[in-house]
């Protein structure tokens, strides 16, 4: 086998390099005309940690890097050829981000531990250079002795040629003289019995020196290949290839081992199916499919057999007939580099002979010829990699302009990308141990999701079956109908993953009326023998990292359960017939999967109690509950118990229990999977059931709150309309009255009170029958939050014997709430996520020439606006918000257009040439639509009655009074010209009312503009002000009113001040 050690110095593709783009892939390509199988490289400066397959090239890139807030002038790393890396037993372990390891199964049960390093240089100080050698020497003693050791890199050190004082360190064939650094690493092979090749063969000056001094010119040997001194005899070679070649100033050193690897061995990988579906877009092959599928089906009988035999013919029918009529789908590696790889190649391959001849002459004008060859060279990257783009533009305005606009939004979601998951071990469940082969990290990650998975709660089971009993809804047990399966395959959603049997919901959307009636028959069957398929049962998991946290710990990822989807449309039959009954049950304080509600109504709800505290002058105070693994650690014994208490029928509930009990999963790492294990506990992850049984088992426990405590805010409030009037909630008769305790969105909880003790209460009882119920709060991620009215209270509440933490700013449900009551920081939140997308999509897509402008407006309309509007339908904003968010807006609309600021265009130019309107119009427009919504709301709705409400308790301050809502859309619909005693009637029809919002809010727009434009000319066209200097003594004097001033622009400023006065 043959392994290389080469300093890249960088792997970044920056404007900067002199390298062309896509370092990896020249790099990647040099290595292969050389044959390495692994390669040691260092000065990366990539950050993190990750992992790139370069497949044109044919290497796979791992590398450890500092953060990417840190200055990075380190970085190691592997580049392992991909059949090898896709054999890899165990991943690589990264120490740090100068020492990264690699071990290898080779053959005859041996093993070899390559380590790839980079060294501090001789100008770091002696602490540096110390700790980079006691963290070597702890990876390498950690290494069992009989194990073979491959050591490379860039060590920044020169070891000379003193063979007697090192005989088993050095050989007799070493290069210059020793410097300090050098007897550090001499030091460390003679104190670990390792040896360096690069000394040991005789060979020219010139095959053995790996950098040239920049000012001297002499050339040295700083980059080693080391092995144990017992394994010198498998060293076959170790030199230098000058021919390597990749803009850096380090020659690639290879060291040959006469080493094997062991066959490949793919133990537990699965064979997954993945259909052509883009297929099923074309008629006449949808016709096809569903009269080859029709015709399969006929001598089909599913009313014979075991239910797991009839499921499995009728799969298989389903999936050969999908495979011959659509055929496997071909994944196609798109890479700019790679489909000009022969252009890009000839031409790195003439700058290597330029750089070779003149390394031989050394002439003038061979210097000139090179720097002229890479200025081509470099040029013709860039037009290859920008023809690349503008053909993917192309097609992508092909996309929208055919009006394909699923395919258009899936190539703006390939191009925000996401991050790169690398292939790490893993710790243990204490973090002691580190787990890198594939079987340890499959078993580590079953064992992760076992634990998880599989909760043990103690649950009052007395006390669940205490519940008081609601009547049965009968209609639950009425026969499947042909109806109802037809209506839940065509909710079924397009492009999902798929579970273990592989069919996609298009196979049954698409299947024709005969796989409708078959899949009918199957259900009915399930229904009436109350069985089904162990297919029906078993989950995929797939860990996806959350994005900050440690790559090797588990907790670190959140695991997604892919199911079989023909079960999943049997689960959507019952959660049909479910919805009915829980629509009934539910509180109006759930917001969450619940049909027309959603998060916008849980912060408007929120925001709104706290807008009312404050302008009555009441104190609010407010606890955001976290429960540990909410919807894993529902116990169902109970929560069967609480179905049958709520009114679901014996036999509908035998039904639910059949989808859980002997549950299967295991864990899916690529192509690997892991043994399968029980999952005893908790709703079923993936399933479409699973929201809504959690639902209804949260509401009975928020429920027995309720019943011993009356705490909360409550408030008076009338639905009949005249929302501006405050008089109307001091009639005595036709005022209703509230007491809201909690704002719920799935298990997102937060209770609220009006006083310390009031929250104090709500928490200590919800905490028991947490306790009686099985579930478990986190005291850590629980935490509580006053309003501010009278200057910051500190809050005691507590959980158990623990004080919760009391914070100023909660992110809930992707908003911010402040104690304050204010919108500062959420301002400042909604443009940093919105800058953050429309980084992502500058160059590629707001930046390229081939996308229309039209297209570049619409994916910032439906990318980038929504991250800056989310929640702005709750907003209280004032004008200082509006003149925030609208300059963010308008610099992106510039950039789009690619306006500079020298242009001298004024701003509603801008919005004109962009086809669009200011953020002031976007918010009118969606807080107008918001509260046409919250008046035809029914009565009951908690945002609906907050929203006509004052408190019970509490009086307007005197003077003036701060913004509130309510203000706010007064505002807008004075604007619009829209009379606020009548908005309600006109809301009560919708159509009506969103064309009357959209005209009016365009007028809006359009007569802003005008203004603002007619503003402009008439200070354009006032003439220029003459301002007459009075200088006494080097002091300006105003005339007016005497006023002294020191320098000409205070008094420039205050001269115009009385101008206006004047004209005024």
């Amino acid at each position: 086998m043959t392994f290389g050690a080469w300093n890249v110095r960088t792997l970044l593709d920056r404007e900067a390099n002199a390298c062309p783009e896509r370092k990896t892939a020249i790099v990647a390509r040099e290595l292969s005309r050389y044959n390495i199988d692994v390669a040691a490289l260092s000065e990366t400066h990539l950050p993190e940690e990750g992992e790139l397959v370069e497949y044109g090239g044919g290497y796979t890139f791992f590398w450890k890097g500092l953060a990417s807030s840190e200055p990075r002038r380190s970085g190691v790393g592997f580049a392992v050829k991909n059949y090898l890396a896709a054999q890899l037993q165990e991943y690589p372990v990264h120490i740090s981000d100068r020492i990264t390891t690699l071990r290898l199964h080779m053959e005859r049960e041996s093993y070899l531990n390559i380590i790839s390093v980079y060294a501090p240089t001789l100008d770091k100080s002696d602490d540096i250079k110390d700790k980079f050698y006691e963290e070597l020497t702890r990876c390498v003693n950690r290494i069992r002795p009989r194990e073979q050791i491959l050591l490379m890199g860039d060590f920044n050190a020169r070891v000379g040629r003193d063979y007697d004082a090192w005989p088993k360190v050095l050989g007799r064939h070493g290069v210059g003289k020793m410097n300090s650094s050098g007897q550090l690493l001499l030091s460390l092979c003679a104190q670990l019995d390792l040896a360096i090749t690069n000394t040991m063969f005789r060979l020219p000056a010139k095959y053995k020196a790996t950098w040239m001094h920049p000012r001297s010119k002499h050339w040295h040997l700083i980059d080693y290949a080391i092995v144990r001194q017992k394994d010198i005899s498998q060293v076959q070679v170790t030199r230098v290839m000058r021919g390597a070649h990749c803009w850096t100033d380090h020659r690639l050193v290879i060291i040959k081992l006469n080493l094997r690897l062991p066959p490949p061995c793919r133990v537990g990988r699965s064979k997954q199916i993945r259909l052509n579906l883009e297929r099923l877009q074309d008629t006449n092959t949808k016709a096809k499919y569903a009269e080859t599928l029709n015709t399969a089906l006929q001598p089909l009988d599913l009313k014979l057999g075991e239910i797991d035999v009839v499921w499995e013919s009728l799969s298989s029918c389903v999936l050969d007939t999908a495979k011959s009529t659509l055929g496997l789908r071909v994944r196609k590696h798109e890479d700019w580099f790679d489909e000009n790889d022969g252009i890009l190649t000839g031409a790195i391959d003439k700058h290597r002979r330029l750089l070779k001849q003149h390394s031989r002459t050394h002439q003038s004008g061979g210097a000139m010829e090179l720097r002229q060859s890479d200025l081509e060279l470099r040029k013709l990257a860039r037009q290859a990699k920008d023809k690349w783009w503008q053909e993917k533009a192309r097609q992508m305005q092909w996309l929208a302009d055919t009006n394909q606009l699923g395919e258009f939004y899936a190539e703006v979601r390939h191009l925000l990308g996401t991050s790169s998951m690398a292939k790490v071990p893993l710790k243990s469940t204490s973090g002691g141990a580190l787990f890198k082969s594939r079987e340890e990290i499959l078993g580590r990650w079953a064992e992760h999701f076992n634990t998880l998975l599989n909760v043990d709660h103690f649950v009052d089971l007395d006390h669940v079956r205490c519940l008081p009993q609601q009547p049965f809804a009968l209609e639950l047990d009425e026969p499947i109908s042909p109806g109802e399966v037809a209506l839940a395959i065509k909710q079924q959603q397009n492009k999902r993953a798929v579970g273990v049997d592989f069919i996609p919901g298009e196979l049954l959307k698409y299947g024709g009326g005969d796989l409708y009636s078959a899949l009918w028959e199957l259900f009915v069957i399930m229904w009436e023998k109350e069985q089904v398929p162990n297919t029906f049962k078993v989950s995929l998991i797939r860990a996806l990292y959350k994005g900050k946290g440690d790559r090797s710990n588990c907790n670190s990822y959140r695991g997604i359960s892919l199911l079989s989807v023909p079960g999943k449309v049997f689960a959507r039959l019952l959660l049909n017939r479910l919805r009915k009954l829980s629509e009934r049950i539910l509180p109006e304080s759930q917001f969450g999967f619940r049909p027309d509600r959603g998060t916008c109504e849980a912060i408007f709800s929120l925001r709104q109690l706290q807008e009312k505290s404050r302008e009555q002058g009441r104190n609010m105070y407010l606890c955001f509950v976290d429960l540990e693994k909410a919807f894993d650690s529902v116990p169902r014994e109970a929560l069967w118990i609480v179905l049958r208490k709520i009114g679901c029928t014996e036999k509908f509930v035998r039904l639910l229990r059949l989808l859980h009990d002997g549950m299967q999963s295991c864990v899916a790492v690529n192509a690997d999977q892991s043994e399968f294990f029980p999952v005893t506990c908790g709703v079923k992850q993936g399933c479409v059931l699973a929201p809504t049984l959690f639902a209804l088992y949260f509401a009975v426990v928020v429920q027995e709150v309720l019943k011993t405590t009356h705490d909360g805010i409550r408030i008076r409030f009338r639905n009949d309309g005249n929302l501006f009037s405050l008089a109307r909630l001091k009639a005595r008769t036709k005022v209703s009255y509230a007491l809201i305790t909690e704002i719920v969105y799935a298990d997102d909880l937060c209770f609220v009170a009006d006083s310390p003790a009031g929250l104090q209460q709500l928490v200590t009882t919800f905490h028991e029958s947490c306790r009686i119920f099985g579930l478990k709060i986190s005291v850590k991620k629980t935490e509580v939050m006053s309003l501010d009215i009278y200057g910051q209270e500190t809050l005691a509440v507590k959980l158990g014997d623990d004080i919760l933490k009391q914070i100023n700013t909660f992110r809930y449900l992707g908003s911010t709430i402040t104690s304050k009551c204010d919108l500062d920081a959420e301002i400042n939140s909604r443009i940093g996520a919105a800058a953050a997308v429309f980084g992502k999509l500058d160059r590629k897509v707001f930046g390229s020439h081939d996308l229309k402008l039209a297209t570049k407006i619409g994916i910032y309309k439906a990318v980038v606006l929504p991250n800056i509007l989310y929640s702005s339908e709750s907003w209280t904003v004032y004008r200082r918000h509006i003149r925030t968010l609208d300059r963010f807006h308008l610099q992106c609309l510039r950039k789009i257009l690619n306006i500079r600021w020298s242009d001298r265009i004024r701003n509603t130019e801008v919005l004109r040439r962009a086809y669009t309107m200011g953020i002031e119009a976007y918010l009118m427009g969606r807080q107008l639509r918001w509260c046409g919504h919250l008046s035809r709301m029914s009565d009951q709705r908690t945002a609906k009655c907050i929203f006509f409400s004052e408190l019970e308790k509490g009086k307007r301050k005197h003077g003036g009074q701060l913004l509130r809502y309510k203000d706010v859309l007064k505002r807008h619909m004075t604007k619009c010209d829209i009379e606020p005693s009548e908005w309600e009637q006109a809301a009560a029809r919708r159509p009506e009312w969103r064309s009357l919002v959209k005209t009016k809010v365009k007028m809006f727009e359009e007569n802003r503009c005008s203004e603002l434009d007619a503003r402009r000319d008439e200070l354009k066209a006032r003439p220029p002000c003459a301002i007459n200097y009075n200088f006494c003594n080097g002091v300006l004097t105003c005339p007016h009113c005497t006023r002294t001033f020191v320098n000409k622009i205070g008094y420039v400023s205050h001269a115009r001040a009385h101008q206006r006065q004047d004209r005024s």
